[in-house]
């Protein structure tokens, strides 16, 4: 039986990339009006070089239920060796959020 916690409920979430304890290079990619960009939770994660446009209640054109989750480019949650390099991010409601122990790499976003 899969244990209820934040992470089941947030399956709900329209999101682009979603990673759970995982390893993962994302380079070159164009995230359009969707809810979540990249969410990284308890991940490796290198992110350079992608563009993030409109990942924002008002441009996604979703409606979320009971997601707990904020509507932003780059959601990094819990540890995990993160790099989030050369990346444009516009007309987003939150650019890059980071919680839960995290400690990721940030340069010329």
């Amino acid at each position: 039986e899969v244990g209820e916690d934040s992470v089941e409920d947030e399956s709900e979430a329209g999101g682009a990339l979603h990673l759970l304890n995982s390893v993962a290079k994302i380079e070159n990619n164009y995230f359009y009006r969707v809810e979540l960009g990249a969410h990284a939770f308890k991940s490796d994660l290198t992110c350079s070089g992608n563009l993030f446009y409109s990942c924002s209640r008002r441009y996604s054109g979703f409606q979320r239920s009971s997601s707990s989750l904020p509507y932003s480019a780059i959601l990094i949650r819990g540890p995990g060796k993160v790099q989030i390099l050369e990346n444009v991010i516009r007309r987003c409601d939150i650019g890059i959020s980071i919680s839960e122990k995290s400690n990721p790499a940030l340069r010329t976003n």
